[in-house]
Parts: C-alpha cells; sequence; structure tokens
C-alpha cells in the first residue's frame, strides 16, 4: 500500500477491458500534497470533461468542485471521503467516484456526489462504475461498518434508480426522511440522536423541547402520546411572556402538532408492524437460478469468501 490513507486493488474482469483500480481518499488522514496532487490530476488533465454526462442530453449535469473545492484546510475539517476507480495503465485516469459527507459523531454517511466516465463500456468486477461504487460503499458503510448510509436523489428518475439498486430501510411511505433514501443493517442498532436526524416527525420533538428548554423526559414519562402534546402545548401557553405571538403560532401548529413520535422504540415498532424489518438485508434479496431453472432468494450480504450467484 503506498500511503497510509489510500486503500486499493485492481480487477480484469474481461482482458478486452482496461484494468480499473479503487482508491479512497480520507480527507481527514490526507496530508495537503496530496490532496492538492488529486484536485491538480483531475481537472488538468481533463478528466473532469467526460464525468456526470447525462446520456440523453450529452450535457454535464454536476461537477466534483461543488462539493470538493480547492481549500485544503476547510475540505479536511468538513471530513469528506472520496471514493474514485481509475485506470493505472492510462495516466492514471480517473473513470468514476463517489463523495461521502459525514455527519459528525452520528455515524452517518452523505452519499453527496458521485459519477462515472461517459464511457458506459467500462466495468468493475462485471459492473458498471456506478454500480459497484455503490455496492462497495453499502458494503463498507452499511455492512462491514454497521452505519448509517444516506442518498438524496435530484430528480425522480434516480429515486427510481437508487430504489431499483437497493430497497430503502425505511419505507417513505410511512417515513418522511426530508427526501432522503435511508439505508441501514439493523433497525435495533439506530440511536435516538440518529433517528432525530432523518425523520422529521421525530426531529420535531426535539426540537420543541430545546425552544423550551425543557427536558425530554419530563415528557417521555408521560404514557399516552396525546397527553404528551396536551402538557407540550400547556407550556407553550405558560411562556407567553417568552414568545411573541407568531413564535406561539409556529410552536403550537407547525411544530408540537406535526409530532409523530417521542420515542425511538415507537419509529422501530411503527416499522416492524407495518411491513418493515428490522434488518435492511432481509429486505434486499437477488434471485438466483440453480441448474434446471429453478429460482431461490439469497440475501445481497455475503461472507467472505461465500459463493455469490
Amino acid at each position: 500500500m503506498s500511503a497510509p490513507y489510500a486503500k486499493y486493488f485492481s480487477w480484469n474482469y474481461n482482458t478486452s477491458q482496461p484494468v480499473v483500480e479503487k482508491k479512497i481518499l480520507d480527507l481527514l488522514k490526507t496530508d495537503e500534497n496530496t490532496f492538492n496532487q488529486f484536485i491538480k490530476d483531475y481537472y488538468n488533465k481533463n478528466y473532469d470533461k467526460e464525468m456526470c454526462i447525462n446520456p440523453r442530453t450529452k450535457k454535464q449535469t454536476q461537477r466534483l468542485n461543488t462539493y470538493i473545492g480547492y481549500d485544503y484546510a476547510r475540505m479536511k475539517k468538513m471530513g469528506h471521503t472520496i471514493h474514485y476507480l481509475y485506470i493505472p495503465n492510462n495516466n492514471n485516469k480517473i473513470v468514476a467516484f463517489a463523495v461521502l459527507e459525514p455527519v459528525t459523531d452520528k455515524k452517518i454517511n452523505v452519499l453527496a456526489l458521485i459519477c462515472s466516465n461517459k464511457d458506459k463500456t467500462l466495468k468493475m468486477k462485471g459492473k458498471p462504475l456506478g454500480i459497484y461504487l455503490l455496492d462497495d460503499i453499502y458494503e463498507t458503510y452499511v455492512i462491514d461498518k454497521k452505519e448509517i448510509l444516506m442518498i438524496q436523489p435530484a430528480t425522480d428518475d434516480l429515486k427510481k434508480y437508487y430504489q431499483k439498486w437497493k430497497n430503502p430501510s425505511l419505507p417513505e411511505q410511512k417515513f418522511f426522511t426530508y427526501g432522503f433514501l435511508v439505508y441501514f443493517d439493523n433497525i435495533d442498532n439506530i440511536t435516538e440522536e440518529q433517528f432525530s436526524e432523518f425523520i422529521y416527525g421525530f426531529k420535531l420533538f426535539h426540537t420543541v423541547c430545546k425552544h423550551l428548554k425543557i427536558d425530554k423526559n419530563d415528557i417521555i414519562s408521560i404514557e399516552d402520546n396525546s397527553k404528551r402534546k396536551e402538557k407540550l402545548l400547556e407550556i407553550v401557553d405558560e411562556n407567553t411572556n417568552h414568545f411573541d405571538e407568531m413564535m406561539i403560532l409556529f410552536l403550537k401548529e407547525e411544530l408540537i402538532n406535526k409530532i409523530k413520535y417521542y420515542t425511538s422504540e415507537e419509529i422501530r415498532n411503527e416499522l416492524n408492524t407495518e411491513g418493515g424489518s428490522k434488518s435492511a438485508n432481509k429486505k434486499n434479496k437477488i434471485t438466483c437460478k440453480k441448474k434446471g431453472g429453478r429460482k431461490y432468494k439469497k440475501s445481497m450480504k455475503h461472507k467472505k469468501g461465500a459463493k455469490k450467484c
């Protein structure tokens, strides 16, 4: 391994295809010279012009510098991680990348951007480059690290693309998640703090408690949700001297009346009783064929060394 920040391997699935390798650039661990060289190579060698091209319009839809700027100190502080694929025998040409943005201390990773080269014949391990990166990121963060992956599709077409790739762990018809598709391994491992980051109806409760400067456990100790709501409204009425009329209306109508969950256990129960599953792996199945054409189901999660269909 050439540097402590980089992990890489190569795969030549088809001898007619160029060898593609993978590297991970963790900006928290990368020195300034390495970062500057990466940025310099990406733009000076014109890799950017072949990336993020809409196949229908032939126009570039996004650029790396939207998320990764030239200021090393700022990028290091933000802690982004860049997963990228390149061709070593072609001047280390970068042909795909994904930018992950961490939510500080929450073990949540937001896929901020993913792009691949306009040449869609390029493959890694027999897969399209974008799909390979998605699978690798999912395996790394969700399966291995037991963290949360969040993706916010920019368009309905992209949303369908990601949903076809893998079913979100939270069904959007039940949980409003700010437009994000949320993926995790097991709901029992998700903390209250994590839930409050991506479930709107739960975050509202935490927001109200901060505004009113009250201990949320005092409200949770009340058994019935309707009584919890009544108590919060009562507290607002008792503190009208601290808020103007607009703020009082906002607290009551836009926050308190829209709270859906007061505890993380309520979220778990709803997911498990509304056709959800504790484990995301149980939801993401692939159909395989045995000899003779008989079909069977197999989990997307494989142990190392296990045969994949």
